[in-house]
């Protein structure tokens, strides 16, 4: 079973909140350099320049106001937080028999992580969606 938390000093007094998702997508890119054939009759030589800092796609999150669990308002003190360097969130993700998804440096003590985007579709119609606003995160990995 899959577990995610995350913990900020500016939600929550600091206590990890609970994430309730049924998925996470793990986004990576490479900044490739790619060196045509100039005449276009071969193959081209692909070289990795960079690579961008991964994105943790968070989709299906239920925001239903329980304690410890992450909350519309908690999204919004996010979103308006400038970063300072030091003031990251900490995702952590658990998953299969208790293990922890490490971070870009491979240490799974947490994935220091800033909120990128956000999207809140709420249904106008009287249904299970209206009455449960469903959340979708993206969080980028930082330093």
């Amino acid at each position: 079973m899959t577990s995610l938390y995350l913990q900020s000093t500016s939600i929550n007094e600091g206590t990890p909140v609970k994430i309730l998702s049924g998925q996470v997508m793990v986004q990576g890119k490479c900044n490739n350099v790619y060196t045509p054939d100039a005449l276009g009759l071969d193959l081209s030589e692909v070289q990795t320049n960079t690579f961008e800092n991964l994105k943790y796609n968070i989709s299906g999150v239920h925001l239903t106001n329980a304690l410890n669990t992450l909350t519309y308002n908690d999204v919004l003190t996010m979103y308006k937080e400038k970063y300072s360097g030091s003031n990251y969130n900490l995702l952590t993700i658990t998953y299969g028999n208790g293990l922890v998804l490490p971070n870009l440096s491979q240490e799974t003590t947490g994935i220091k992580v800033i909120l990128d985007t956000f999207s809140l579709p709420i249904s106008a119609i009287d249904s299970k969606d209206g009455k449960l606003p469903i959340l979708n995160l993206t969080f980028v990995e930082t330093k």
